[in-house]
């Protein structure tokens, strides 16, 4: 997949050290129809969207089905539009495919989702979270 790049020097997807990279990915939805959902992702590819078969189910009807795919690159986690209508927006800016970095906001749709440390690092020491974790 192509990478385009943003307007107004904003570069997500560029070389960078690779500590500041997230290896493991905490989303908190903090804003949308589903704010509070969280979800933590692993090794495997996990992807956001609509359809109940989606690793992190949204309601937001801006939301595609079939949304985004957040993967393992080897080197940190990227995350890809899967063709959606409304597109995928990191910190505001859209992207096809990018690199995630700890405390990045992604859009989609009228949903926005923080990305944090994973339970269990140093950064999360004493919060716990199951896979999803939805709020009373």
């Amino acid at each position: 997949m192509a990478r385009v790049r943003a307007a107004s020097g904003f570069n997500p997807w560029t070389a960078s050290p690779a500590e500041d990279r997230v290896f493991g990915v905490r989303l908190t939805v903090i804003q949308g129809p589903d704010s509070g959902l969280r979800a933590e992702v692993g090794s495997r590819q996990f992807v956001i969207g609509r359809d109940p078969v989606c690793d992190l189910q949204l309601s937001d009807p801006d939301v595609s089905r079939r949304h985004a795919e957040i993967r393992n690159s080897g080197g940190g986690f990227e995350i890809a539009d899967l063709g959606s209508r409304n597109g995928t927006l990191l910190n505001g800016h859209p992207v096809t495919d990018a690199f995630l970095r700890a405390g990045v906001e992604i859009r989609l749709g009228e949903t926005v989702i923080a990305t944090g440390m994973p339970a269990g690092s140093s950064e999360s020491a004493g919060e716990e979270t199951s896979l999803l974790d939805r709020p009373e």
